[in-house]
């Protein structure tokens, strides 16, 4: 079976992005950024836990890709592994500590 070099990063990336999805609805914005972006704050706190279980699916399936790659006789890339990494550490911090990243965006985004 053909790994392909991407698929770890992607399924890395997209574990982060929808951990990400699970603060959105906590981060205060501009007043036309917070009346268009109402409906979806709406729907995705509703999805929150959801979202969450997605990035840790996302994140095994990741590891899975990575451990495959390197049982098919191929070096692991280091820029697969920094991005499992993040992504890994984005989600454990977004799980553990949902409160302080929001705070913390909401610092570093204009």
């Amino acid at each position: 079976m053909n790994v392909s070099a991407s698929t770890g990063k992607t399924a890395s990336v997209a574990a982060a992005v929808s951990s990400l999805a699970t603060v959105v609805c906590c981060m205060p914005f501009g007043t036309a950024a917070v009346l268009a972006a109402a409906g979806p704050s709406l729907v995705l706190a509703t999805l929150q836990p959801w979202l969450l279980g997605l990035s840790f699916a996302l994140l095994a399936i990741a590891g899975v890709q990575l451990r495959r790659g390197a049982t098919a006789c191929r070096r692991r890339s280091v820029a697969n592994i920094a991005v499992f990494g993040a992504a890994a550490g984005i989600v454990l911090a977004i799980t553990l500590f949902p409160q302080w990243v929001a705070g913390w965006l909401s610092n570093v985004l204009p």
